[in-house]
């Protein structure tokens, strides 16, 4: 009878490990999920930052370029004299 009684507790404690296990695990997945979802977050934040960054370079890069004259007009003087 002893048996009997050992293999349903046996049962029982291993269906609670197993329900444990299952909450584990998801909550592992529910958790890696979210990470994923904050890195994700994070890098269209760079992405977007990065961009921004590169345009304002451009920007500032075309403001310090000296301007370049147009030199057909002095070269056709020249070739009439």
């Amino acid at each position: 009878m002893s048996n009997v009684t050992n293999d349903a507790a046996r049962r029982r404690a291993q269906e609670i490990w197993d329900r444990n296990k299952q909450r584990d695990v998801d909550a592992r997945s529910g958790a890696q999920r979210a990470e994923a979802a904050k890195t994700a977050r994070l890098r269209e934040l760079r992405l977007a930052k990065e961009a921004a960054d590169r345009e304002i370079a451009e920007r500032l890069d075309a403001k310090r370029r000296p301007r370049r004259r147009k030199l057909a007009g002095l070269a056709a003087s020249e070739s009439v004299e």
